[in-house]
């Protein structure tokens, strides 16, 4: 017999463990996302301390009138305390898009709201324009409460909360042995270094280094002594995310460019790239920079290639390409391994 999340006792315990958090404010990575699920309590009653013209410009005409709307429950449920969760879920980082959802505990248990966008610093209308997810189609409301089933696993266990056996944990919360992580990042490597690596050993060593990487990146130099210049160094973050981006992209054909670039620019990226001679046909009036992708992909899809772009955390282009029949693939891989991808 399984049970699910989503239950008046742990979203109370979530509400207990947040209430001790200095601001009440949490952010929290999760390996698979590519942003952190940011989770928050907002305690209702501090909306009467606002200026009033935050609640006009939202079409109320007082405090009391916004609260008396946020705490109207579905149905014959009644809102129990003054907290409410609201959780920031990640669902398209390049475009910088979050999901709100909004947990309510009631008397009927917990109620689900949601907000297909992140309006930072706009509580008020995020809590006024927020839907019942019970509203939602129900694709839509699958969707969204699996997000918020991942969020609230994610969190209990950072907060040493136990959870019963019977809780179905989502896949990607699912712990993956280093056999399997490995086998992984050779697949990703594969697909990213197309016809680089004649050995299959070659694979395998590169697939180490970045599960070492990730998994142990203060300790990668007693794995990988030869691998840095005498004179290099990387920054690095607790996750190993900047040192893990840097090997991959050392064992990655990849091309670096400033954030404008011209049509001369982008043909010499994509011959070096592709190994193949690349004159991009362009319209009297030469668009320049990103402009240039829509040009640039059409031609490319003629020969099989697709465009990509890896965040490096800089203000400046890493671009790579793979083939379009294993562009889902790549990017399949890029989420498990919380890489930010592209395909431009």
């Amino acid at each position: 017999m399984t049970e699910r999340i989503i239950q008046t006792r742990y979203l109370e315990k979530l509400f207990r463990a947040l209430q001790e958090e200095e601001s009440h404010h949490f952010h929290l990575p999760v390996k698979g996302l590519r942003a952190d699920i940011t989770a928050l309590l907002v305690h209702l009653p501090a909306f009467k301390t606002m200026e009033g013209q935050v609640f006009e410009a939202n079409g109320f005409n007082s405090p009391e009138a916004f609260l008396a709307q946020v705490q109207q429950m579905p149905g014959e449920a009644v809102m129990k305390g003054d907290d409410v969760l609201v959780i920031y879920y990640p669902v398209d980082v390049p475009a910088n898009k979050f999901e709100t959802l909004v947990v309510f505990s009631t008397s009927n248990g917990p109620v689900v709201y949601y907000l297909p966008v992140y309006q930072p610093q706009d509580m008020v209308r995020q809590l006024s324009t927020a839907v019942p997810v019970n509203t939602l189609n129900e694709e839509a409301r699958a969707h969204v409460l699996e997000h918020l089933e991942i969020a609230m696993i994610a969190l209990l266990r950072e907060f040493h909360i136990s959870i019963a056996r019977a809780v179905v944990i989502p896949d990607i919360l699912q712990p993956r042995a280093p056999e399997e992580e490995i086998t992984a990042l050779k697949k990703l490597i594969t697909l990213l270094a197309q016809d680089v690596y004649e050995e299959d050993s070659d694979l395998d060593i590169i697939a180490h280094a970045l599960y070492h990487a990730l998994s142990a990146p203060s300790s990668f130099a007693a794995f990988h002594p030869d691998f840095f210049e005498e004179e290099e160094m990387i920054e690095t973050d607790e996750e190993g995310l900047g040192l893990f981006r840097y090997v991959l992209q050392k064992f990655v054909p990849t091309v670096y460019s400033a954030p404008e670039f011209d049509a001369a620019d982008i043909e010499y990226y994509i011959t070096e790239l592709t190994g193949e001679d690349f004159v991009l046909a362009l319209p009297e009036e030469e668009p320049q920079g990103r402009q240039l992708f829509p040009f640039v992909q059409q031609q490319l899809t003629t020969t099989g290639w697709q465009l990509m772009n890896m965040d490096t955390a800089a203000d400046s282009y890493c671009f790579f390409v793979v083939k379009l029949e294993d562009v889902s693939t790549v990017l399949q891989l890029a989420r498990q391994f919380n890489l930010d991808i592209e395909h431009l």
